[in-house]
């Protein structure tokens, strides 16, 4: 419906009787209105006081376009209906409510349009219909995501950051936006110094360099109990990062070591997830610079130094209520002061417009921390990076115990993913290409099963759920794409081009066609909200309707050009499925 209104400017109109951007219309209105079929019509329903009385997101964060050129519509006339859309369409408008009934046919004709004229769909798979996007100011977004520590395993915390922050990027990227997607790793601070400690007692050259994030895991885990039991052993960890910081030859050749096998270890998975970046960084980058904020916060009398030699930043000056520490007695620098050094360089070399920080919501308090102390050296751009949090996830294990490292979760996935496709009978994968659509089943069903549950919400996470078909789960959307695909090649199709007149006439057919009308809806929405649970629920309910498509309507033995234009709807909708 979205695509309709847009094209007959009703968006317009609504805008401007409201005095609210056009893009807000588009993608936070509209969506949220309630539809009903009515003697072959569509009636939508606007409370227009509501809609003013409400917050906007969107408003926030797009162009507000002139609409001054379009006709207002009358309200000075109770119950005024207006005939609008051919076919006896009309806006009614009553005190607060403006109503629009938009014909079922209309709906066919001009979602048509958008879909396989506008947009060009079927000679570009994953293009979006550029009927929002236009209304949005394009920026320069850089998204930190996954983060994993050297020192630690890559676990289901980093999973989540890591799933979440790709979507972003991708609905960002999708929408128009510049996005600069930086994995900032954790390789610096004193769990370095316990590493080198442990790897300087256990480590084993051999099976480093065969599994090199368990080796170290393995040798972290026991020089970290040591740490805690023995009070040599901590102050042994702590010369060990010293020697690091001054730049000892022997340990900065172990660091550098543990570095390049552990990023390259990381890109395995990253590929495995379709996961990407632009920029590989780490703490030990901003070491210096975070030294040198410290003293300059000292020369500005914003530092309270307690007894032991430790200083905390004076944050309440900037309505903070928190003062966190930033040094300690060994000059050393901290966590929250690399970050604020971080943040800088990347706003100096990027420019940027948003900084989107996709971490966990347990470190809330250190981004308020960070952004605040942005705000306390003057940075006038320090309002523009958000904390996109998230959720837990509770009881993801493999047969084999309590899950520890991600390869171990995707290695499972896909097992199981084997087991689905030798018990399926209708699965039609030669053996040679099994495995690599077991890869993919295992990989869609643990990334949808992820973004479904909304990115605030702790959830339990539940194997069977993940890869059942009975509640279009990623197994299923890639069983329903595999199908549709099938079909189509089955009955000769040629995407090359659309012919005109295409007809679609059964209540299946314009379910399908309209709620494909809302895909650039949710992509925008998605990206503009950093909720790519909207789009994850918006794929899996276009795949219900592919699916009953698929069952109710007749193809095979349709009579042409009913077959054609069926076959073009479903090629448009798997095309969706999969740009999605």
């Amino acid at each position: 419906m979205a695509s309709i209104l847009l094209r007959s400017t009703v968006v317009e109109r609504i805008a401007h009787r409201l005095g609210v951007p056009v893009a807000r219309v588009a993608c936070e209105i509209l969506p949220q209105l309630p539809v009903k079929p009515v003697n072959h019509h569509f009636i939508m329903q606007i409370n227009t006081r509501k809609i003013l009385e409400s917050q906007s997101v969107v408003s926030r964060k797009v162009a507000t376009r002139d609409t001054s050129t379009v006709p207002e519509l009358n309200i000075n006339i109770v119950s005024e209906v207006t005939p609008y859309f051919p076919g006896g369409g009309f806006v009614r408008e009553n005190f607060n409510v403006i109503e629009f009934a938009v014909p079922s046919d209309e709906i066919a004709t001009e979602s048509y349009k958008d879909l396989f004229i506008e947009s060009n769909g079927i000679e570009n798979d994953n293009a979006l219909p550029s009927l929002i996007t236009p209304y949005i100011d394009k920026q320069r977004i850089v998204v930190e995501f996954s983060s994993p520590n050297i020192a630690k395993p890559f676990h289901v915390g980093h999973l989540r950051s890591t799933i979440i922050g790709n979507a972003l990027s991708n609905l960002n990227q999708a929408i128009g936006h510049n996005v600069t997607r930086i994995n900032y790793l954790g390789d610096w601070g004193m769990q370095l110094g316990i590493l080198l400690y442990g790897y300087a007692k256990y480590g084993n050259t051999d099976e480093f360099e065969a599994f090199p994030i368990k080796h170290l895991f393995n040798i972290y885990v026991k020089a970290y109990g040591e740490s805690q039991h023995i009070e040599t052993v901590a102050e042994e960890a702590k010369n060990y990062f010293i020697k690091l910081v001054n730049g000892d030859p022997e340990m900065r050749k172990l660091w550098e070591g543990f570095k390049e096998l552990s990023v390259a270890e990381y890109g395995k998975l990253y590929e495995r997830l379709g996961v990407r970046f632009d920029e590989y960084s780490g703490e030990s980058l901003y070491d210096s610079a975070a030294i040198e904020l410290v003293k300059y916060f000292d020369s500005q009398s914003q530092l309270l130094y307690d007894g032991d030699g430790s200083a905390t930043l004076q944050l309440n000056a900037v309505g903070g209520t928190i003062n966190p520490t930033v040094c300690r007695d060994n000059g050393m620098s901290l966590y929250l002061t690399r970050d604020v050094a971080a943040a800088r360089d990347r706003f100096n070399r990027l420019n940027f417009d948003r900084m989107l920080y996709v971490v966990d919501q347990s470190q809330a308090e250190h981004f308020q921390n960070l952004f605040l102390s942005l705000k306390l050296l003057g940075e006038e751009w320090w309002s523009r990076c958000e904390h996109i949090t998230f959720g837990k996830i509770r009881g993801m294990s493999t047969r084999l115990g309590t899950v520890v490292f991600l390869a171990d979760v995707l290695e499972e996935a896909k097992e199981r993913a084997l087991n689905i496709i030798n018990m399926k009978s209708t699965t039609k994968v030669n053996f040679s290409e099994v495995e690599e659509a077991a890869e993919r089943l295992a990989t869609s069903a643990i990334i949808l099963f992820d973004l479904k549950h909304g990115r605030n919400k702790n959830y339990a996470f539940d194997w069977e759920a993940a890869l059942t078909f009975a509640d279009y789960s990623g197994v299923t959307l890639q069983y329903t794409h595999a199908r549709i695909h099938n079909l189509l090649l089955y009955n000769d199709f040629d995407p090359s081009s659309v012919p005109e007149g295409l007809t679609f006439v059964t209540p299946e057919e314009l379910s399908l066609l309209y709620y494909l009308s809302f895909y650039e809806t949710y992509v925008v929405r998605s990206g503009l909200f950093s909720d790519p649970a909207q789009l994850a629920r918006y794929l899996t309910y276009l795949c219900k309707l592919i699916n009953r498509f698929y069952r109710e309507v007749k193809i095979r033995d349709s009579p042409d050009p009913l077959k054609r234009s069926r076959l073009v709807l479903l090629n448009r909708a798997v095309s969706v499925l999969a740009g999605g």
